[in-house]
């Protein structure tokens, strides 16, 4: 496929919006487990904090620390898959040990949720 003269491959198009999709969830989950335990005003202001930690992470500020933010993740990896730089598999295996926890973190609290407790506030 040809955009403005840039040859892009489809494919590999496809697969970074896989892989966006895929941190985007993270996050969400991320952000859905701290929603239910607090608020919805908690998320917010610590999903604005973490996209602000997230933007000094893009800088050189964040080149040794990033993989443990997921808010930097989605910036981090756009970089390196555009700029086609290499990735260390410590930096993945941390990514993926954080995902798996929250994940499980998120079937744990939601495994006796309870619609009431939500109205009874």
């Amino acid at each position: 496929m040809i955009t403005n003269g840039i040859r892009v491959n489809l494919l590999f198009v496809l697969l970074a919006l896989l892989f966006y999709i895929i941190l985007a969830f993270i996050i969400y989950i991320l952000n859905h487990i701290i929603s239910y335990l607090y608020s919805t005003g908690v998320v917010l202001g610590i999903s604005m904090i973490g996209v602000i930690i997230a933007a000094f992470c893009e800088t050189s500020l964040g080149d040794r620390v990033w993989f443990l933010i997921p808010w930097s993740w989605l910036l981090r990896i756009s970089d390196i898959l555009f700029n086609q730089q290499k990735i260390g598999v410590t930096q993945l295996f941390v990514m993926v040990i954080i995902s798996l926890v929250l994940f499980f973190f998120h079937k744990y609290v939601f495994q006796n949720w309870n619609q009431e407790r939500l109205s009874d506030g």
